[in-house]
């Protein structure tokens, strides 16, 4: 299905856009040359869409099994350029699109939850790395990799003529905004990619701190989820699509989701309110300082 974006009052759409695919699956099954080719296949139907950039759930080439238990497994995670990353790197390659995706990053004996970007050459342009980990049933991730402790950035993406500033956040840090899109958002981000494994009957919470994370960062939020439930986890839910005003543009259960984003939109959201007021990360800093004992 195809989504797209904020009319002018005019009617007609702005000039500058940019169309996104927000992927709602796993690649799980089969061999390495079946993911791939299903990859392919589901990144190729998106362009054909024009679709300049394709969006993973979080860990999409990933069993969830695992990680609804507590014990870790050494062929969840990889080293640097490992298959899981090839696989994304050809799939990008091979389409033309530019593809977010993540893995489990083993680097000198520490495990992050990485989401890449890699560009349509198949090179990686982004790295994202997950802060917060939730530590539940269905959900011991702390059991499987490490909170990062690297700050979050952007990356600009070219489409056509346009230049796009893109930033990532991964399911739980969703939750902790001003640390991830606020500060993305300072950075000159337009697009947050959010994606998520989030339970099914968990999505009104979820809607409502990405609709704020949207309003208050003018910025769009798109969101993928894994797509339904593994090991007993009841995961699933809608893809969502967040506009710089807050509106919600798109919720949908469809595998293949394609939305455009304009970039007036963000435009007139950072000149309207509450777009408009005065970011103080200097101020904000101290008492962040001043907090880090309490914590």
């Amino acid at each position: 299905a195809e989504y797209m974006g904020v009319r002018s009052k005019s009617g007609p759409f702005f000039q500058h856009e940019m169309k996104v695919a927000l992927l709602r699956e796993v690649f799980v099954n089969g061999t390495q040359s079946e993911i791939l080719n299903s990859l392919v296949n589901y990144c190729g139907e998106a362009k054909a869409q024009g679709a300049t950039m394709v969006v993973l759930p979080e860990l999409a080439l990933n069993s969830w099994v695992p990680i609804a238990t507590q014990i870790q497994r050494e062929e969840d995670a990889e080293p640097e350029n490992g298959w899981r990353q090839a696989l994304f790197a050809s799939a990008a390659k091979d389409s033309g699109v530019y593809l977010l995706g993540g893995v489990i990053l083993l680097k000198e004996g520490v495990r992050n939850n990485v989401t890449m970007l890699w560009n349509p050459e198949g090179e990686v342009i982004y790295r994202y790395h997950k802060l917060h980990l939730p530590n539940e049933p269905g959900f011991y991730e702390p059991a499987h990799y490490d909170p990062a402790s690297v700050c979050p950035g952007v990356v600009s993406v070219q489409d056509k003529d346009q230049t796009w500033v893109i930033g990532a956040q991964v399911c739980s840090d969703i939750m902790r905004p001003y640390g991830t899109s606020s500060v993305q958002a300072a950075l000159g981000a337009q697009i947050i990619l959010a994606p998520r494994a989030t339970e099914a009957d968990t999505v009104d919470p979820w809607r409502t701190v990405m609709t704020a994370n949207a309003l208050t960062s003018a910025v769009y939020v798109l969101s993928v989820p894994r797509p339904r439930p593994e090991n007993e986890v009841p995961l699933g839910g809608p893809s969502i699509v967040i506009a710089p005003n807050g509106k919600v543009l798109a919720e949908s259960e469809e595998t293949l989701l394609v939305v455009e984003v304009e970039l007036e939109a963000v435009q007139s959201a950072r000149k309207g309110y509450p777009g408009y007021l005065t970011v103080r990360p200097d101020l904000y800093a101290k008492s962040w300082a001043a907090a880090v004992p309490t914590l």
